[in-house]
């Protein structure tokens, strides 16, 4: 008889890093320790998905949807892998106390929004600065969806010419 060991699969990031709430984003997974068994599974802050092996060190995943409430339409969560259907990747001691909560770092994780919604600014800080610019500025709020290193979210300020910025998370 035969007998297979598969360690713990170690999922390390995803790609596309987003997609919509209604779900259906395949997301490729990489890491380690991934294996050809039909019981592979996904699950994307503790929803369930379809996991197709590619490799070892891929695997895909369709996006399950995501629950959503008026108040919040976009979520950061981090997707777990499982080679048995039963044990899942292990995440960060905060995730195992509440696998919605966030940020996920050093762990693949997916940023859902939703498409219909403009970005909700619902605070800036620092609230003041120089006339000259120059000022490193955080906005929060909600809807807002990560560029993959592209260049093309941008701030505007009243009437002057929009400023650069970068996508950090949705805290």
């Amino acid at each position: 008889a035969r007998y297979a060991y598969f360690g713990a699969p170690t999922p390390a990031a995803a790609s596309p890093a987003c997609g919509p709430t209604a779900g259906g984003t395949v997301v490729y997974v990489s890491g380690g320790n991934f294996a050809p068994l039909a019981s592979l599974g996904c699950r994307f802050g503790g929803v369930a998905a379809v996991a197709t092996f590619d490799s070892p060190r891929l695997v895909r995943c369709a996006a399950p949807p995501w629950p959503t409430t008026a108040l919040n339409r976009s979520a950061d969560v981090p997707i777990a892998l499982s080679v048995d259907g039963v044990a899942f990747s292990p995440l960060p001691e905060k995730a195992q106390a509440n696998p919605r909560a966030e940020p996920w770092v050093g762990v693949a994780s997916f940023t859902y929004y939703d498409p219909e919604l403009p970005p909700i600014v619902s605070a800036i800080s620092p609230r003041f600065g120089a006339v000259a610019g120059g000022e490193v500025v955080t906005v929060s709020g909600a809807n807002f969806v990560p560029t993959g290193g592209r260049s093309d979210m941008q701030c505007l300020w009243a009437a002057l010419e929009p400023s650069r910025a970068t996508w950090d998370s949705h805290d």
